[in-house]
């Protein structure tokens, strides 16, 4: 009998430990880590303001919209604009501004007239609608007051929405540009880095 009791227990205990080394196992060494994506991690969609393969997005204005959009920086350095170049999409005209450094804050919004900075005179733009878009802190001169774009300070366009721009000073910090559109239409800004670049999209 005494025999028998043992071979019990024995057997009790075995079940015991079968169970507790189950358990663990499926705790334990089934459970692998987990991944997110990084976070900015930049995407082409081939939609007017996205990033292209090679840049970093920073941020965009995602709603077409005729209200004033501004960005405020505080910067290392005073970035320098050192080229402006535009181009007709099938549904948005762009023009993007390129500067040295770090990106500036800007303001873009529509004005009865775009103006010089400092004399305050009308600057003259084809078009039925005007667009003032003022860099902040920014300059287009060096340190020598030599300027830092060497480009034309007038872009006849003659696109369906966006006809003209025309610079409208580089005075204590800001830089100013004025651009003539066809007509009130909505627009976007995005900024883009690696170089800096503030991307403007109007409606066509």
């Amino acid at each position: 009998m005494r025999r028998v009791r043992t071979t019990v227990l024995l057997f009790i205990a075995v079940l015991s430990l079968a169970a507790c080394n189950g358990s663990n196992g499926s705790n334990g060494a089934g459970a692998g880590p987990t991944t997110t994506p990084a976070a900015g991690t930049p995407t082409s969609t081939g939609e007017p303001g996205t990033a292209t393969s090679g840049t970093t997005q920073t941020t965009t204005t995602t709603v077409w919209s005729s209200s004033p959009k501004t960005a405020t920086r505080s910067v290392t350095s005073i970035p320098r604009l050192v080229n402006v170049r535009a181009a007709h999409h099938p549904t948005f005209d762009r023009i993007v501004f390129d500067f040295k450094g770090e990106l500036p804050g800007y303001r873009v919004e529509y004005v009865g007239q775009v103006t010089e900075d400092g004399s305050g005179e009308p600057v003259p733009l084809q078009g039925q609608a005007f667009l003032s878009v003022v860099f902040t802190p920014a300059d287009m001169h060096d340190d020598q007051g030599n300027t830092t774009y060497p480009g034309p300070k007038t872009l006849t366009l003659n696109y369906p929405s966006l006809r003209e721009a025309k610079l409208a000073g580089d005075f204590e910090a800001h830089v100013s540009w004025g651009l003539g559109l066809d007509d009130r239409v909505g627009f976007k800004v995005s900024t883009l880095s690696g170089p800096s670049r503030i991307v403007i999209d109007v409606a066509a």
